[in-house]
């Protein structure tokens, strides 16, 4: 039972602390969505960045939309966006800055860098 306590962790009384802490680590593993660039002028050809964690990427991953999610600046500017996952694992901008889509031209398509 001790050497694998993540299959066992049922059986423990209290989540021993070596696993609540490697379940911490991993739900914090960071993760990086890319927003597509936009060439529209102005403002001018620039990107955004936004960071998660592993908990979101399940819960993206699950259907869910995380909302509220705000990008690196640049060219002076952010973005809050909502983000969720299309039926073919695609990672979607559903919602930017409160409309449909971004005033500065970006495309909904989202990468994850890692």
């Amino acid at each position: 039972m001790v050497m694998n306590m993540a299959k066992y962790e049922p059986l423990f009384e209290t989540e021993p602390s070596t696993l609540a802490l490697a379940n911490q680590t991993s739900n914090n593993q960071p993760h990086l969505l890319q927003v597509a660039p936009t060439i529209r002028d102005p403002p001018g050809y620039h990107d955004h960045t936004i960071n998660i964690v592993q908990s979101d990427l399940d819960e993206l991953r699950q259907g869910q939309t995380i909302r509220g999610l705000l990008t690196s600046v640049d060219n002076g500017h952010q973005h809050s966006v909502d983000v969720s996952m299309d039926s073919r694992g695609n990672f979607v901008m559903t919602s930017c800055d409160g409309t449909a889509q971004c005033w500065d031209g970006h495309s909904t398509q989202m990468t994850l860098v890692y």
